[in-house]
């Protein structure tokens, strides 16, 4: 989705965000698979999503302050996480009641002040929400790099528009590439584009 240019950081999260929202291989959202491999790896054991999702209303009422201790341990494991609330709203995607929150959160959008204390995340503003999605981007990436291989695809980017720079399309999204393959740890980036956008 190009369609702010000015914007393609915070738009590339929030693509990332609910494409993960979609349905894995075990049934459960690519979110919640991606929160059931880091509690399976704390706890040594090897549940589907499904069956954390089932289990972690009770496992809340029983332990109000549970999120905080799975993420001190989680935090503990991968000491290379700079922010730990994106491991927070991950967990939380286990918590029926909460899961569409933390989405919301994880694409950068800002949350009801109730529900943000709920969850214990901090507020997004949208000041710095340009400045920050990158960072959340790919620091999800690399939690996903962990256990899976990442492929990030980005096409349909012939000329449509500028930024305020004056950037067209393709070089706001060769620029956005170009972050990724320095900041990501490992996968795999691919650009489909014609020769001559290419070569320009």
């Amino acid at each position: 989705d190009y369609g702010d240019l000015n914007r393609i950081n915070s738009m590339f999260l929030s693509t990332l965000a609910h494409s993960l929202q979609q349905e894995g291989s075990s049934g459960a959202r690519q979110w919640q698979e991606l929160a059931a491999l880091l509690l399976n790896e704390i706890f040594k054991v090897d549940y589907e999503a499904k069956r954390w999702v089932a289990s972690f209303h009770q496992k809340l009422a029983n332990t109000p302050n549970l999120v905080s201790k799975l993420i001190a341990k989680i935090c503990q494991l991968k000491p290379d996480i700079s922010n730990p609330y994106v491991i927070q709203a991950i967990i939380w995607t286990l918590s029926p009641n909460m899961q569409l929150f933390a989405v919301n959160w994880l694409s950068g959008k800002s949350l009801g002040k109730s529900q943000a204390e709920a969850m214990d995340l901090p507020p997004n503003h949208e000041g710095d929400r340009e400045v920050n999605a990158l960072a959340m981007a790919t620091q999800i990436l690399d939690l996903i790099g962990n256990y899976r291989t990442i492929v990030v695809c980005l096409d349909e980017i012939e000329p449509k528009g500028s930024n305020s720079q004056g950037l067209t399309t393709p070089q706001v999204v060769a620029s956005l590439a170009k972050d990724l393959y320095s900041k990501i740890k490992c996968g795999i980036l691919i650009m489909a584009t014609f020769p001559q956008t290419w070569q320009y």
